[in-house]
This record gives structure tokens, sequence and C-alpha cells, in this order.
């Protein structure tokens, strides 16, 4: 099933997370600052805004690769193995370059600071139920429980990395692959991030991702989602459930931030650096914002 749910205070969210650790331990989240916004790439976003043909999409990625993969060496020292193209791509990914890569956590808590953060709208956590893919997934439907869940991040990486670099004609399979480089950046580390892949560039991440369950690209749409309650969602069964957008209420941002930062989830701690703790400053806006207009009990 693919739902959604409406969020309007942190201890329902909190409930809802409890609900689908229960159904199934291993989920994928993506915070995003508008709830209005689909799944897409910054590669994909790139060739919508240059109204470019997807025909030309991996001529595109091959001479991203190649004119970072030719010059990196006047900014990076360590790089990676020239032969695993998943790793060049999360360094790209990493410094903001368009990649096929779409941004994942493992932690809710990591996903829903970034979705509610700068956000001025209702915002949004996708969650995505892994073990409801590899379950639709030829190579490793039989191998669950036989093999280690990072041996299948491995195969997907292998994957991921034959696709890169098809000629259009050659029609790549669509499907999206759960990986993470074998080199991981500090930051990826601290949040506890993965990357889910598409398999085909000439098709948009949500087709890759519908094919792979077997729904249709329009199914992801908020407008086509299933609209559940709390109670509603105890009552599924956790094999049923792949997707559930859980909506966030723009007017409990400052509450979450403040339950996130007593965390210890903030700009300073998943940006360890002098750039993370400055941006962090900015929580003494959203210290007063909250101190002045949050509920008097």
């Amino acid at each position: 099933m693919l739902c959604k749910i409406h969020i309007n205070d942190w201890e329902t969210a909190i409930s809802v997370l409890k609900i689908i650790n229960r159904k199934n331990p291993l989920w994928a989240f993506r915070g995003q600052s508008d709830s209005e916004w689909g799944l897409k790439t910054k590669f994909e976003r790139e060739g919508e805004q240059n109204k470019l043909n997807t025909y030309f999409y991996s001529v595109c990625e091959s001479n991203v690769i190649t004119s970072f993969k030719r010059q990196a060496g006047q900014y990076i020292r360590n790089l990676p193995d020239p032969n695993n193209t998943l790793d060049w791509l999360a360094i790209i990914q990493h410094y903001g370059g368009p990649t096929r890569l779409l941004d994942f956590t493992y932690s809710f808590y990591v996903a829903t600071f970034f979705a509610i953060q700068h956000a001025s709208s209702n915002s949004a956590v996708w969650s995505l139920n892994i073990n409801y893919l590899l379950k639709r997934d030829n190579e490793f439907k039989s191998q669950i429980g036989k093999i280690s869940y990072q041996e299948m991040i491995k195969k997907y990486v292998k994957r991921l990395n034959s696709s890169i670099g098809y000629k259009p004609s050659d029609q790549a399979d669509e499907s999206v692959c759960i990986v993470e480089p074998f080199i991981q950046e500090k930051r990826l580390s601290i949040q506890q991030g993965l990357f889910l892949a598409p398999t085909n560039i000439e098709k948009s991440f949500q087709n890759n991702l519908a094919t792979t369950i077997n729904k249709n690209s329009d199914d992801f749409s908020t407008n086509n989602l299933t609209e559940i309650t709390t109670d509603q969602l105890e009552n599924l069964k956790g094999e049923d459930l792949f997707l559930l957008k859980i909506t966030l209420s723009k007017d409990i941002k400052y509450e979450v931030l403040d339950q996130l930062r007593n965390m210890n989830i903030s700009d300073a701690t998943l940006f360890p650096g002098i750039d993370g703790f400055t941006r962090s400053l900015s929580y003494a806006f959203h210290e007063v914002k909250w101190v002045t207009t949050k509920p008097r009990e």
C-alpha cells in the first residue's frame, strides 16, 4: 500500500514511528521541506529545468562524471577507485552536483530535521519499507535471511555501477537500487545516510521506483495516496505497507525543532565543522519563537 498521514503534533509523530517500526525495523526516510514535492533527483530536476530530451541524459551523466574525475584531484586528496562509479557519484552528490542519487537516511529524526528546518509550509517525511523492496527484487527475494543486508547492498552497488554509462539504445531496466558508498564521507555516516538510485536514467526516479514494485508512477502523487489515521495504520499488516508519506503541519515547526535539538540533532551535529556550527546559530531565532508562542498549560 501507498499511504499518507497528516501529523499535527510531535506526540503523534512519535506514535506513528513506533507503529511502523513494530511492523518493520528497516525503513529509508527522506525529509522534504514542501509536502507537495515528489521524489526527484537533482539530475532529473536539472534536465527538466533545461528542457532537455531524456534521450541525452546518459550523455550528460557521462560528461559530469568524466569532468569530475579529471579535475577532482585539484580539490580532494583521497580519491575513490576509478572503477567504482558509485563512490564518485557520492562525492559529486556531497558537494551539490547533479547525480542520479537520491538522499535518504535510516533515521526518522534526521529526516524530520531536514524536512522541517527550512519549511514555510507543510513538510513531509517519505518513509519507504526496505524489506518490501527486497522481497520484490528477483535477485534478493529468495535470499532474505540467507545473506546479510550489507551483502545485498554490495550487489546493488554492482548492479548500479553496471547500469551507468549505457547508451540510450540499450534500454536499461527500470528499477531502484539501495546503495551506500564503500568509503563514507563523515557527514553521510553521522546522518545515517544511504542513497536510492534509478537504474534507467532516462526515466524518472518515481517511474523506476514504481516499476520495482509493479505500480504506476502516478500512484505516488499525493492525491493518489491512501489517507489513513494512526488507528488504521496500526491495523495494517507490515508486509502490505510499502510507503508512508508523513505530512508535518507547518504549525508544529518550532515544537519539533525544539524536540530535535533536545535529542542533539541540529546543523552543528549533522554537519560537523565551522559551517554547520555557524548555521546552527539560527536556532537563536527558533528558540525565541518557540518560547513566546508555545501553548501554556
